[in-house]
């Protein structure tokens, strides 16, 4: 959501639309105009920056703690959950994703994800379509997590 905006720090990450997406920019000062009258909106964009924030502890926790293959179970399970839709007893991805794109959401070499996928590949809890998606057996990749 651009929260940083209000603390002048430049982000030193981007956001990549994986789907159409249309982005509306509202200025930091028409929100502090705005915020003071309508505490319900406070309240939400309080919410999204609480939430940001505890993403942020996650992928550092995760980074500092877990493995490669772990992090990428973590990733897949998150992208089934938004981008999946169900295809027989497993969930196919609604977007073609590269490797590449897949190790820049883990912070992890290209090589390694690719190793990665492969271990998850061989034991069944991912593969890919006819087409080229990512197919996810989401069941098992949580027993993986858990």
């Amino acid at each position: 959501m651009g929260e940083l905006c209000a603390s002048g720090q430049l982000r030193r990450d981007c956001a990549v639309a994986l789907e159409r997406t249309q982005v509306i920019a509202v200025p930091l000062g028409e929100v502090l105009d705005i915020v003071p009258k309508n505490r319900h909106l406070l309240q939400e964009l309080v919410q999204i920056c609480c939430e940001s924030l505890s993403d942020a502890y996650d992928q550092l926790n995760t980074l500092a703690f877990s493995d490669t293959v772990q992090r990428l179970v973590r990733v897949l399970l998150k992208l089934g959950e938004q981008l999946g839709h169900s295809s027989g007893q497993r969930t196919e991805l609604s977007v073609y994703l590269t490797q590449e794109e897949i190790s820049q959401m883990l912070v992890a070499r290209r090589e390694r994800v690719s190793t990665a996928m492969n271990f998850l590949r061989n034991r069944g809890l991912v593969d890919y379509s006819h087409r080229g998606y990512l197919v996810l057996n989401l069941q098992a990749l949580q027993n993986y997590a858990d």
